[in-house]
């Protein structure tokens, strides 16, 4: 043992028993101090020549040191009693080695159960969480929901294809891991795309001793509309969802529909998303509700009757006027500016596109009166025609309505 500074490295456990015997008091000498020498060294008193040496002078008692006389003497301690003041000594320290054994072993088997010595679990909670933003960086999904202590059952979007289009939208970089704090919360900052986070995540240690993130999913709450909502590529079929933090795109996986704000970014656990989207037709999509709604219109303006059924166009005769059905002919008075129209989705459906057209048309066709046959030539009619068409298939069919 070391002991502090400013105190004796050793001292004994007991102090040895010394039995002395009586002599008679003479006056006190102060003995003349012996040579000096070097601790742990030994130097033998200089002699002058002819000078007699260390051994027994005349008339001292053989045995007795130097300069002293035949008087009384300290006895030397009795050998039963320096063996068992001996025997003593030995025993406090066995039993001083052996309490030190056993608190060692204590602590030993104290670090076993915590997982390693004094810091360790500390450093083992911020590894989990550097492990588990590793392997989002990565787009390792497995890897990443091994980490989470109560992994979910439905990992529809917790898949490496979703992660893989997540780190596209916007990589995760830069990650910074702090020292975990008395709750157990790590804090971190990262970068998702250009967009700086700075957040914490939550940590426990279970019975094994391994430590696992606790809160490292967020979720999805998305406000389904009628069209089909795709997150980076998986199609959604429930309103809220767990998914990893990152970024997400939403998407119909139509040709002819898209969302107008078609991503979202959920920075961490704690920024989960409420997401209500909006779809919009793309330039494809309003091209081909134009090119059906042209269609449709040539084959009502081919009909030869006066109110063609599912057609915009209707003419009426005054009474007792027969109409000749084969001599009935619409024909636009003025083509309609297409490229002005803009159809939009509507507003109660937004898996259905609709848009007003202007129609100027005209008639000619002969009718019988009762008294003969008369001509009608030309007479225009003008109109504003309601166009829907649901723009969920890959073939639109537009209907009109007045």
């Amino acid at each position: 043992m070391i002991a502090p500074p400013g105190q004796n490295r050793w001292k004994p456990v007991n102090t040895p028993e010394i039995t002395t015997v009586s002599r008679p008091r003479q006056p006190f000498v102060p003995a003349a101090p012996p040579p000096f020498a070097p601790p742990g060294s030994f130097a033998p008193p200089a002699y002058a020549a002819g000078q007699p040496g260390p051994g027994p002078q005349p008339g001292q008692p053989l045995g007795a040191p130097p300069g002293q006389g035949s008087g009384p003497r300290a006895a030397p301690p009795a050998p039963g009693r320096r063996r068992r003041t001996d025997q003593r000594l030995l025993t406090v320290v066995l039993v001083l080695g052996v309490t030190v054994l056993v608190a060692g072993l204590g602590t030993a088997a104290l670090l076993l159960l915590q997982g390693g010595p004094p810091g360790a679990g500390t450093a083992r909670a911020r590894a989990v969480v550097e492990d588990y933003l590793a392997a989002l960086g990565n787009a390792d999904a497995d890897a990443a929901l091994a980490l989470l202590s109560e992994p979910p059952a439905d990992r529809t979007f917790l898949t490496r294809p979703v992660l893989e289009a997540s780190g596209a939208l916007a990589p995760l970089t830069d990650v910074q891991v702090g020292t975990p704090t008395a709750d157990n919360e790590v804090p971190v900052s990262y970068r998702l795309g250009p967009q700086q986070v700075a957040t914490s995540y939550s940590v426990q240690q279970g019975p094994d001793g391994a430590w696992k993130v606790t809160d490292g999913l967020a979720s999805a709450q998305v406000i389904r509309p009628k069209v089909p909502v795709r997150l980076n590529g998986v199609e959604l079929h429930d309103g809220t969802v767990e998914i990893f933090p990152g970024s997400y795109q939403l998407s119909t996986g139509l040709p002819y529909l898209a969302y107008t704000e078609d991503t979202f970014t959920v920075t961490d656990p704690a920024a989960s998303a409420q997401v209500t989207p909006r779809a919009a037709l793309t330039a494809e999509g309003r091209a081909a509700f134009l090119r059906a709604t042209r269609t449709a219109l040539t084959k009502c303006l081919a009909q030869q009757a006066m109110a063609p059924a599912g057609c915009p166009q209707s003419a009426a005769l005054p009474a007792g006027n027969t109409p000749q059905p084969e001599t009935i002919e619409w024909k636009l008075a003025k083509e309609p500016d297409w490229e002005s129209l803009q159809p939009e989705l509507s507003v109660a459906d937004e898996s259905r596109a609709e848009v007003s057209l202007p129609l100027e048309l005209t008639i000619s066709l002969k009718v019988d009166t009762g008294r003969g046959i008369a001509t009608i030539d030309r007479t225009p009619l003008n109109l504003t025609a309601k166009v829907r068409a649901p723009m969920t298939q890959e073939t639109v069919q537009v209907a009109f309505t007045k």
